[in-house]
């Protein structure tokens, strides 16, 4: 199979765990492989972006057409035929182009997180070029993230965190996850620094989001976008930008209502002292006293102690119109 036709493969999400793992394998121990790598997943997402901004073009440019054929035209009757054949091609155009990039007239999870995605910029200031040789295993990691060669990132990073558990080095260990595809990896990464650590919160909130996304986890990745919407930190903006291309445009005022059903995971305390990769997470449903509908909610910062029959107050992530579902609930708090 020649390069092409396996990267195609990939980025296609055909490969199987076993091709997965040997593709991995190859982009830390092949680097023209890993640079073809590189380039390819930048050129789809310069396509796919210059696409959208064609079409926003074309559209404006018709739209113009249409109004100065209105003002031009004297006889009403040609000016409506030739208007109808404009508007009939423009509908035929962006049915046709929403079909090419998107197949379907809602962006995926995955468009959405290859239109948002880049890595984290390495702030220790590693200097390429340096020989692996005289590199300490720290300066190895971060010098390999430098140089976007992630997969030998993530093998010195899984070297490095077994001598030195710092949030940073899982942190950026989870962004080179998602940067090789990795994305189960990733979440554990990203959940260790949250977990363990008091420092890059926001940070490896916004790549779990990004992971989950890549990764279809669509109500998951919710839980940590509306988190930051309502922080007022640097990702804030962004990741209200993420919820409007997900569908979810409008956050409404706060309602209160029962919690119906709840369910908790993990189900046991971890040690006092252990690194954690799996978040503890509650979930279920709960129903709003106004409108008496039933809402989905999960959420990964749970509220202790909290049980069936508990009054919550919540917001509702209402979903666009033309969509299927009522919402998705975020918990605010527990009412005493």
């Amino acid at each position: 199979m020649s390069n092409f036709d396996l990267l195609d493969r990939y980025f296609s999400n055909e490969l199987d765990k076993s091709e997965l793992k040997a593709f991995n394998e190859r982009l830390k121990t092949d680097p023209q492989f890993n640079h073809e790598f590189q380039e390819i997943k930048e050129v789809k997402l310069a396509v796919k972006l210059e696409a959208r901004k064609n079409i926003k073009s074309l559209l404006t440019d018709i739209e113009d057409s249409l109004n100065q054929e209105e003002l031009t035209t004297n006889n009403n009757q040609t000016a409506m035929k030739r208007m109808l054949t404009v508007a009939a091609s423009l509908i035929l155009m962006v049915s046709v182009s929403y079909f090419v990039l998107n197949g379907s007239g809602q962006p995926s999870p995955q468009d959405v997180f290859t239109e948002y995605y880049k890595p984290y910029n390495n702030l220790n200031g590693q200097v390429r070029g340096e020989a692996i040789e005289t590199e300490s295993m720290s300066a190895a990691a971060y010098s390999a993230y430098d140089a976007g060669n992630y997969a030998l990132a993530v093998e010195n990073f899984e070297a490095l965190v077994e001598v030195e558990k710092t949030a940073e080095n899982y942190f950026y260990m989870g962004i080179a996850n998602i940067e090789i595809g990795d994305y189960k990896t990733a979440v554990e990464n990203l959940n260790t620094t949250l977990n363990n650590f008091s420092t890059f919160k926001d940070q490896s909130k916004w790549y779990l989001s990004m992971a989950l996304l890549a990764d279809k986890k669509v109500e998951e990745a919710l839980t940590s976008l509306v988190g930051l919407n309502f922080s007022k930190g640097s990702f804030q903006k962004r990741s209200k930008m993420v919820l409007s291309r997900l569908g979810y445009e409008t956050l409404e005022t706060a309602g209160e209502g029962p919690i119906i059903i709840i369910e908790e995971e993990p189900d046991i305390d971890s040690p006092d002292g252990s690194f954690v990769d799996q978040r503890r997470v509650q979930f279920g449903e709960l129903s709003d006293f106004n409108s008496r509908k039933l809402y989905r909610f999960h959420t990964d910062d749970p509220i202790t102690g909290l049980q069936d029959g508990d009054i919550v107050e919540f917001i509702i992530l209402r979903e666009a119109k033309g969509r299927n579902g009522k919402g998705f609930a975020f918990i605010l708090d527990k009412r005493m």
